[in-house]
C-alpha cells in the first residue's frame, strides 16, 4: 500500500491513508516519519510559510504560490539533500507581488462566487471549501505584508444569541484552518462573529437571507 502524506507550511500532517503496523510494513511507516520530519525541518527552516509539499512513497511535489524566488530556489535545493527522497518536483508559481487593494478584490470576487461551508455544528470548515480557501490563500500570499480579518455574518434566521454564536463557530473554525493547514498564524489573522447586526438585504426570503448568511476577508 502506498502512503500520501501532505502537510502544509506549520507542519500539520494529513494521513490520507490508513495506518500500517506489523513486520516490515511497520519498519516503512518508520522510516516515512522519519523522511517527514526531515522535510518538515527543511521548510521551518527557510520559513517557507507559502509552500504545500506533498510525499508520495520517495517523491516530493511542492506547490503553491510566492513572491520570493529565492527562498523557493533554497527549499528545493534543501529538499534534494534530504536522506531518502528520489525526486524533488515544483509546481510552485513565481508570481509579482499585488497591492492590498488588488489582493482585497480577487479575495472578494472568490468569495463572491462561492460559499464556505462548515460542519460538525459550525466548528468545522468542510471538507467541500478547502480548495476555495487554497485558492485564496494562494492571493493571499501575493501581498505578504497583509494582515487579515476574517468576518462572519448570518441572516436573522434564528435568534440574536445563537446567531452570534454561530458566527463566532465559524469564523474560529475558518481562522483556525488558515493558521494550520494554509501556513497562517495569529500575528497575520483575526476573526470576529457579527450575527445577524449587518445585513447586506432584507432577510424576506431564502434568497437574500443565503445573501446575509457570509463570510467577508477584510486585508489590512
Amino acid at each position: 500500500m502506498s502512503k500520501k502524506l501532505i502537510f502544509g507550511a506549520v507542519g500539520v500532517l494529513i494521513f490520507s491513508a490508513a495506518a500500517v503496523f506489523g513486520g516490515i510494513k511497520f519498519q516503512q511507516r518508520l522510516l516515512q516519519q522519519e523522511l517527514t520530519e526531515n522535510v518538515i525541518q527543511v521548510q521551518k527552516d527557510l520559513h517557507a510559510k507559502w509552500a504545500q509539499i506533498e510525499i508520495v512513497k520517495n517523491d516530493i511535489l511542492i506547490t503553491g504560490q510566492t513572491v520570493d524566488n529565492e527562498t523557493h530556489k533554497q527549499l528545493i535545493s534543501q529538499l534534494t539533500k534530504v536522506k531518502g527522497i528520489n525526486t524533488v518536483t515544483s509546481k510552485v508559481n513565481i508570481s509579482r507581488p499585488l497591492t492590498m487593494e488588488q489582493c482585497q478584490q480577487q479575495v472578494d470576487l472568490l468569495l463572491a462566487d462561492n460559499q464556505v461551508e462548515f460542519s460538525n455544528r459550525n466548528s468545522k470548515v468542510d471538507a467541500t471549501s478547502h480548495e476555495l480557501l487554497r485558492e485564496i490563500a494562494n492571493s493571499l500570499w501575493l501581498c505578504p505584508d497583509a494582515r487579515l480579518l476574517i468576518v462572519s455574518h448570518t441572516s436573522n434566521q434564528d435568534d440574536t444569541h445563537n446567531n452570534i454564536q454561530t458566527s463566532e463557530l465559524r469564523s474560529t473554525a475558518l481562522l483556525n484552518y488558515f493558521n494550520n493547514n494554509l501556513g497562517f498564524d495569529n500575528r497575520q489573522i483575526a476573526a470576529i462573529g457579527m450575527g445577524a447586526a449587518f445585513p447586506i438585504a432584507l432577510n424576506d426570503s431564502d434568497e437574500n437571507r443565503a445573501l446575509n448568511d457570509r463570510i467577508e476577508i477584510k486585508i489590512r
